[in-house]
């Protein structure tokens, strides 16, 4: 037999895998919280970022270097301070769209075109110095 925690875990988790494609659940969501405690590059947040949503995030690098000024922070391993975030996202509707816009506006530093050109941008540099150029 299942135990009520374990049937409304799985609940939750139906739930959560019914909401369509990663962009139909930004579309729904009304804010969005991140509290990873390990990551190289947050695709995840720059999703969340580019879908123009409020975000409250982990005060772990490197996203504070990735979100900036566009999220309310918090330490992952402290539930109260993810929750006083949340209360705050959720009790001031000009805090939600401020911080929705400039996160919008910060994902554009994020673009795979951008990313792209300095890439190649890069290779073309070490190769003419390498070829003794400069």
């Amino acid at each position: 037999a299942m135990s009520e925690s374990t049937i409304g875990q799985r609940q939750a988790m139906a739930s959560i895998t019914t909401l369509g494609r990663p962009s139909e659940r930004y579309r729904r969501a009304e804010v969005f919280v991140y509290a990873s405690s390990c990551e190289n590059l947050p695709n995840i947040l720059i999703e969340a970022m580019a879908a123009g949503l409020p975000i409250a995030s982990s005060s772990r690098g490197p996203m504070p270097e990735v979100l900036g000024d566009a999220g309310l922070y918090f330490d992952p391993e402290d539930p109260a301070g993810l929750a006083l975030r949340l209360r705050e996202l959720v009790e001031s509707h000009e805090l939600r769209a401020s911080l929705a816009q400039r996160a919008f506006e910060r994902a554009a530093d994020y673009r795979w075109d951008r990313c792209a050109e300095q890439t190649f941008a890069f290779l073309a540099e070490v190769l003419r110095e390498s070829q003794g150029e400069r």
